[in-house]
């Protein structure tokens, strides 16, 4: 995705916007940094680069010197070269911008954790849009699922969300609260605690819902509106309370 996106950006049609985003050396050096670092951190399949992201956000939490096996860059730095069309010399022009400091190394924790919070926001929001995100993703895959592509995933959709959450969302959520005001990190956390809440209360009902939504290809506005009233009705009972 890195390459296809530096790709087109060098294309000669969009000339101006490269040149407006990137007039310089230092620049380019910035621009290059910024957007491996907010990429490779998203590929979440992958145990060892979670791993060093992690590694890398508690090293960031510690006033010490990093260590330089946490540079997420190091293995690519020949690619970030040639995506923004600089050549191996820059570092001897610029040596500075080549070494891990602990106030790069947070500047860099903070671009990953604001990637990957975007990369999954709809879970830490309201039940609202994180079923609704959920069934679209549950559609994909069904999708695939009949083109011979996957496994069934109403299989493990159940036991899987909740291990996202408490395994991933949740403890991404409380990190990340590290990077905003108290009120909005306190909110992302609490939102995916609740979306936990309810979908271990009606897991087992909202995906019998969005398989029967699929199965007889219903619209997806009559599935969402009862997958909407499972969290709102209990929400509404509880309020009476």
């Amino acid at each position: 995705s890195i390459d296809i996106a530096l790709d087109l950006l060098f294309r000669d049609n969009f000339a101006s916007l490269r040149n407006a985003i990137l007039p310089g050396e230092m620049d380019k050096i910035e621009f290059a940094r910024t957007l491996f670092q907010s990429i490779l951190i998203t590929d979440i399949a992958t145990p060892d680069r979670v791993k060093l992201g992690i590694e890398r956000f508690k090293a960031s939490q510690d006033s010490q010197d990093p260590d330089v096996g946490l540079c997420p860059l190091a293995s690519h730095i020949s690619d970030l070269f040639d995506g923004v069309g600089l050549d191996e010399s820059v570092k001897d022009e610029h040596p500075d911008e080549f070494v891990v400091t602990s106030s790069g190394l947070k500047r860099c924790v903070r671009n990953e954790h604001l990637m990957l919070l975007s990369d999954v926001s709809h879970l830490c929001q309201s039940w609202e849009n994180f079923i609704k995100w959920n069934f679209r993703l549950f559609k994909e895959l069904m999708d695939c699922h009949r083109k011979k592509l996957c496994d069934n995933p109403r299989e493990t959709w159940v036991q899987g969300q909740i291990a996202f959450f408490d395994k991933y969302i949740i403890p991404l959520a409380e990190r990340s609260h590290t990077f905003f005001p108290d009120e909005f990190g306190d909110a992302i956390i609490t939102n995916a605690m609740n979306n936990l809440k309810l979908w271990t209360m009606f897991g087992i009902q909202a995906t019998n819902i969005m398989a029967l939504g699929v199965r007889n290809d219903e619209r997806e506005e009559a599935v969402l509106m009862e997958l909407y009233g499972l969290g709102s009705d209990y929400l509404a009972r509880k309020g009476q309370k």
